[in-house]
């Protein structure tokens, strides 16, 4: 989706930590915002802005660089394929599906 999108082409992502935005945006690959009420949202989306403007120049980009890496190492077409059919494959047999973790 769009996280990847924007990840992929070194982009910042600043993300409700909910869902996949959340788990994509974990281990330092952007920033997690988390969920609350519209006014809450607005003001932490605000904090973490005027925070990223005012950091090292390297701390945003080590975040960028660990985003884009994840982006392009796991989310090509071919791997997203590959996985895809793993997941098919272990449900087929029934086997169980704890070890598809971290969208891939």
């Amino acid at each position: 989706g769009v996280v990847i999108e924007a990840m992929a082409c070194g982009i910042l992502c600043m993300v409700t930590n909910y869902g996949a935005p959340g788990d994509l945006a974990a281990n330092g690959r952007g920033v997690r915002i988390d969920l609350a009420d519209r006014d809450t949202l607005a003001t932490t989306y605000r904090a973490a802005m005027e925070r990223a403007v005012a950091a090292p120049p390297e701390e945003i980009s080590a975040m960028t660089a660990a985003a884009l890496a994840y982006a392009t190492d796991l989310y090509d077409w071919d791997k997203k394929a590959a996985y895809t059919v793993r997941i098919y494959e272990a449900l087929m047999m029934r086997a169980p599906l704890g070890g598809f973790t971290d969208y891939l």
